[in-house]
């Protein structure tokens, strides 16, 4: 027998073996690859920073009004609402007055002197009830308030000596013109209390706050020496008109104190406002350069000042201000902030009124500006301070502060190039318009200003805010061109008409390209540019992609608007059964195992997602152990080896029989040659 040795294997059984492995070695891994392969693989997915560019964001669309709702509120003849204010409820109280025979839609007559008015709205500004209330004469309600138990309070002035008087026995009134009067309705509409106070001479309320005890805050002025005093510390009375403070403790009929103060010089308080501690802070102005209550100067002051005062909820005044610069100068209104600082408005003609170097402007435009001043009254002098306004003139009358440091102030203009500031489009129409204004404290930036009105004049004279960043305006206007919301609201005096608005926000409070009253409307979250937690903006779903920015599944396939956009699925259309990639896994399948549903091959191991999912490892992982290389290619090898064996065997066989051919051949031919041997 024969030895076999490979160098005795024939040469092309050789090359046939050695062929057959090379391949099965070369071709055998991608075997897999072969049959999931899936065109999808050229698709790449989109980038969140293709979806965020500038030129997606250059996208047209309409942006609507900001003005939600608006009407005239009147009849015939003449009305003005001079107060609002919101409940916490959600309804809308507006006081006001009316001389219309026929205001309104309302039930009512009126066929002589003006009488007093408190109309309740919801928040579209529709008419739930109104009442009438006052004598014979004029009677006019200037400022309203509503507690938590929807009780309202009205104060304002009354020429009418049949005034209606409720559980009010100690009401005074000893003169035969105009008084200042207090009245409560109930959240029914009933009349709880009323009463009216004044003296000889004429006497008029402003404004009205309410303590947390209960107690009445009233501010005015009048010209009565014998005003009711009570309490008096600081009684002075000069030759005309002086202001007033009085504490009114309704529920008792008691005046807890009463104050008349006032110089040489006209002085009026306009406005009252509590703090968080329960002090009252009052502003107004004063002529008199013996203004009788020692007080800090701030600015050169002039004919005219700003008068800033706190007083206790006992009547004691704690801190007095005079403000201005040396022309005249006027406190209108005021509220606080959450740290009590007292924060003002009002006009002034002085060209060097008092501000601040981070001021928005510090020149006067035009012959009076609006300004906006928060005081420090530990210093004396503004922590803020600045003019606003343009070449025509401007006063601010109201002002409020919502709990983000932000500052609403509203009043009136008659500059054509008054500062506006994401107004979408808004432009001065008439003699004098309305103006509204959002001022961010903390960065002392305009968030939004803008003006409203028609061909005529229009004056402000209330404001508030609700929750929803909403602005309350109401006021007078001549223009029957004012801008309104209804088709059946339509102007019907040829003189003054009341109206009041309701206009969204018009900042972009979170930066995402959408305005405050938009988020409102659609239900987003304002302070966040991600109201659903999707990894996708506002702006994006609503105006990109149309997805529901207020859930992270729009389609409610199990898989996150954001994944969808990122892999180029359609976030809007149940999807998640489908497999674009062929690989035997739906596209939920492939969100919950973090693979990409457009590569059947996600990690790029050369082993499908699904084999790896199905034999326990892991699809994201590119790095493979021997078993993992082993068990996947256990198939191949087998098939491999079988055909090598199979090959190999036949070669064998083959080269067998081969040798025992030429064995054969040889032992026939040593038998022949022995023969022939034997023969010779």
């Amino acid at each position: 027998m024969y030895d076999m040795h490979f160098s005795e294997v024939p040469n092309g059984t050789f090359t046939a073996i050695t062929l057959l492995l090379v391949v099965t070695y070369l071709f055998l891994p991608f075997y897999e690859g072969i049959l999931y392969y899936s065109s999808q693989d050229a698709l790449a997915p989109v980038s969140p920073s293709s979806m965020n560019s500038d030129e997606s964001f250059s996208k047209q669309r309409t942006i609507p009004s900001p003005l939600n709702a608006s009407r005239f509120v009147g009849g015939s003849y003449r009305d003005e609402c001079t107060a609002l204010q919101l409940d916490d409820r959600g309804g809308l109280h507006v006081g006001g007055w009316t001389n219309s025979p026929d205001f309104s839609t309302m039930d009512y007559e009126n066929t002589t002197a003006p009488d007093s008015f408190l109309a309740r709205m919801n928040q579209s500004l529709m008419a739930i009830d109104t009442q009438f209330f006052g004598g014979s004469d004029t009677d006019i309600v200037t400022d309203i308030l509503v507690d938590t138990t929807g009780r309202c309070f009205l104060t304002g002035s009354t020429f009418s000596s049949d005034f209606p008087v409720k559980n009010a026995s100690n009401s005074l009134y000893p003169g035969s013109k105009s008084d200042c009067f207090v009245s409560v309705i109930g959240a029914d509409g009933n009349l709880i209390y009323s009463t009216r106070i004044g003296g000889s001479l004429s006497d008029f309320a402003q404004s009205i706050e309410l303590a947390p005890d209960g107690t009445l805050f009233i501010v005015g002025f009048s010209e009565s020496i014998d005003f009711p005093e009570a309490g008096s510390r600081y009684a002075s009375h000069g030759t005309s008109i002086d202001a007033i403070v009085f504490g009114l403790d309704w529920m008792d009929d008691t005046i807890i104190f009463s104050e008349r103060v006032g110089g040489s010089g006209t002085d009026n308080f306009l406005s009252g406002m509590k703090d968080g501690s329960g002090n009252l802070w009052i502003t107004g102005y004063t002529y008199s350069a013996d203004f009788p209550v020692t007080a800090n100067k701030t600015g050169p002051l002039g004919e005219s000042d700003i008068v800033l005062m706190r007083m206790s909820p006992t009547g004691t005044i704690s801190t007095c201000h005079l403000i201005g610069g040396s022309s005249n100068d006027y406190g209108r209104a005021l509220t606080t902030t959450v740290n009590h600082s007292p924060v003002l408005t009002g006009a002034t003609e002085s060209f060097d009124f008092p501000t601040t170097p981070n001021a928005i402007d510090r020149e006067l435009s035009g012959p009076s500006d609006s300004y906006i001043l928060e005081m420090n009254t530990n210093s004396g002098n503004p922590n803020y301070s600045t003019y606003l306004g343009g070449s025509g003139k401007e006063e601010g009358n109201t002002v409020i502060m919502d709990d983000k440091y932000s500052i609403y102030v509203a009043g009136s203009t008659r500059s054509g190039d008054f500062p506006l500031v994401n107004s979408l489009g808004a432009a001065h129409s008439g003699l004098n318009d309305v103006y509204a204004m959002k001022l961010d404290s903390r960065t002392n930036t305009i968030s939004y200003a803008t003006v409203i009105g028609g061909s005529n004049v229009e004056l402000v004279n209330a404001m508030d805010l609700d929750d929803d960043g909403n602005l309350y305006l109401a006021g007078l206007t001549q223009s029957p061109d004012f801008p309104v919301t209804s088709s059946n609201d339509g102007f019907t005096s040829g003189f003054d008409e009341g109206f009041v608005v309701q206009l969204g926000d018009m900042s972009d409070s979170d930066n995402d390209f959408l305005r405050d009253f938009e988020e409102v409307e659609l239900g987003t979250n304002r302070y966040s540019n991600d109201t659903d937690s999707d990894g996708l903006s506002d702006y994006e779903e609503i105006v990109l992609h149309e997805t529901n920015p207020l859930v992270a599944d729009s389609d409610g396939d199990g898989m996150p608007d954001n994944w969808e956009i990122l892999y180029g699925l359609n976030a809007t259309f149940y999807d998640a059964n489908e497999d674009p990639d062929s690989d035997g896994l739906s596209n939920l399948q492939e969100f919950t195992l973090g693979t990409n549903p457009l590569k059947h091959d996600s990690d790029g191991d050369g082993m499908s997602d699904r084999w790896e999912t199905s034999h326990g490892y892991d699809p994201n992982n590119p790095m493979i152990s021997v078993m993992q290389y082993v068990e996947f290619y256990s198939r191949e090898v087998l098939l491999g080896s079988s055909l090598v064996i199979f090959v190999f065997t036949v070669l064998l066989l083959k080269y067998k029989r081969e040798v025992k051919h030429q064995e054969h051949e040889s032992e026939r031919d040593e038998k022949e040659a022995f023969q022939n041997l034997s023969i010779e």
